[in-house]
């Protein structure tokens, strides 16, 4: 995959592309098909040590994170879409996603390097001011000297639920010189145990078996950046440390879905940006567009000579017809495998590569294939040559297994 990755980044004049947004110019990068749109954020990482990435909708954020993991891109953030409704106060939210969430700006303020992909209907829900969620993380360290009933009760104000045994994100309890907290972040509660006011032990541990996991010298109590006062919310944007640049895939599609949830309710304006609050905040920032826009200025614009993969209905006489096709005219294919055993039932069907079928193999995994005939190479991925669904593979956390005490 490194030689993709570096033969596409002679498709586009990417230091260019780059000092153009650096200077503060909207570009706009047209032509680009199936999973090239991946290699091309992932080429901007050379010179861009903050992105924030907004696409059309969920789906599109997930296979672009999917791409970028398997392109070996590091410091990838995915900020989930809760689907807030301001007409539905009451809806029970994932709390998966308020851990997801949190943990992200959690990150977001410590991290110097980072591509955060988010969906624009994501993008536009409010969150705890940065003032406010970094005044209420709280760092705790082995040796540290404070009150347990304090702490409990500070925890408590800032929305965690005092329990007899913690289960699930925002949630404390205390027994004696034992203080348990289940916060939103990390994948397990933390146990910590006093000493009077000392703190002699923090651990992690497992709330279906009370078993310890691991020892930690420090932890930080992360809250639920959706649990403060509405006087108080802020947007995604403002948890950027400095000015990260902007890329927006597909804007005209990202703009219709924000003005989908736009309203002018009052509830709404509390809990979500509006269109226009929307597009200054990506107007007042270094910027680049991801496809042709009718609707935001774009002072430079560039072109990929790029074309998608073909369909093959599952026919291997179909693709070595095409693979003779593309040898033909100098293009070499790289077939993306989801399995050795894939790439075994490939080496069987289609036979000894040759200079009229110039083919390779590897197992690697991208959403979408493509032909980049300037450079010479095509990617094509199995699971659209036997016309399979991809799944973009991101895992889920999970918290722990088995009942937990407070269900016995």
């Amino acid at each position: 995959m490194n030689d993709v990755k570096t033969i596409f980044r002679q498709a586009l004049p990417m230091e260019e592309i780059s000092s153009n947004v650096a200077r503060n110019r909207a570009v706009t990068v047209k032509h680009l098909v199936g999973s090239t749109v991946s290699l091309f954020v992932e080429a901007l990482t050379e010179d861009n040590s903050q992105l924030l990435v907004i696409t059309s909708d969920e789906e599109a954020a997930k296979l672009l994170l999917s791409d970028l993991e398997s392109l070996g891109v590091q410091g990838t953030l995915f900020f989930p879409d809760l689907r807030l409704d301001p007409d539905d106060p009451e809806r029970v939210v994932d709390t998966a996603l308020l851990v997801q969430r949190s943990e992200v700006l959690d990150r977001l303020s410590q991290a110097r390097r980072f591509i955060l992909v988010t969906s624009a209907s994501a993008a536009v829900e409010k969150v705890a001011s940065a003032d406010m969620f970094r005044d209420s993380v709280v760092n705790i360290r082995k040796g540290d000297h404070l009150e347990p009933h304090s702490l409990k009760e500070q925890l408590v104000r800032q929305g965690f639920d005092l329990v007899g045994f913690v289960d699930e994100p925002g949630e404390v309890a205390v027994r004696g010189g034992i203080l348990d907290v289940f916060s939103y972040s990390g994948q397990l509660p933390v146990r910590l145990e006093f000493f009077g006011d000392e703190v002699e032990s923090i651990r992690e541990f497992d709330p279906g078996t009370q078993r310890s996991v691991s020892l930690l010298e420090e932890v930080r109590i992360v809250p639920d950046a959706g649990e403060m006062p509405m006087s108080r919310m802020s947007s995604l944007f403002e948890h950027l440390q400095k000015e990260p640049t902007i890329v927006v895939q597909q804007p005209d599609m990202v703009l219709a879905a924000v003005e989908e949830r736009d309203s002018s309710s009052e509830r709404t304006e509390k809990l979500l940006l509006s269109a226009d609050q929307f597009v200054r905040q990506i107007e007042c920032r270094p910027r680049l567009f991801i496809g042709q826009t009718e609707r935001m200025k774009s002072d430079d614009s560039y072109a990929l000579h790029a074309n998608p993969q073909p369909d093959f209905n599952s026919s291997i006489k179909l693709l070595r017809k095409d693979l003779r096709r593309l040898s033909k005219d100098g293009i070499e294919t790289l077939i993306l495998c989801d399995s050795e055993n894939q790439k075994g039932r490939f080496e069987e069907l289609l036979g000894e590569p040759s200079e009229s079928l110039k083919y390779s193999l590897d197992v690697e995994s991208l959403h979408s294939g493509f032909i980049l005939p300037g450079q010479g190479v095509a990617v094509y991925t199995d699971h659209q040559i036997f016309n399979r669904y991809f799944r973009a593979k991101r895992l889920r956390k999970r918290y722990h297994s088995g009942l937990s005490f407070k269900e016995m």
